[in-house]
């Protein structure tokens, strides 16, 4: 049986750490930024973390990963 290939789309979006979990970078960071608190501004430079009920579905898509 062939390989199973990984969707192209994730390969810029994803990336897994070494525990397994699926790192990915906040939206809404790119423009109307003086409608946003500074909090929110700040928080969109730092790294998100997927939930484990998201991980499941993207691991069928990425079966050996990234």
């Amino acid at each position: 049986m062939p390989k199973m290939k990984t969707k192209s789309a994730l390969k810029g979006k994803v990336s897994f750490t070494a525990t397994g979990k699926l790192k990915v970078a906040r939206g809404n960071k790119n423009h109307f930024k003086d409608k946003k608190s500074k909090r929110a501004n700040l928080a969109g430079r730092q790294a998100q973390y997927l939930k484990d009920c998201h991980v499941k579905g993207i691991k069928k898509i990425a079966p050996y990963g990234i």
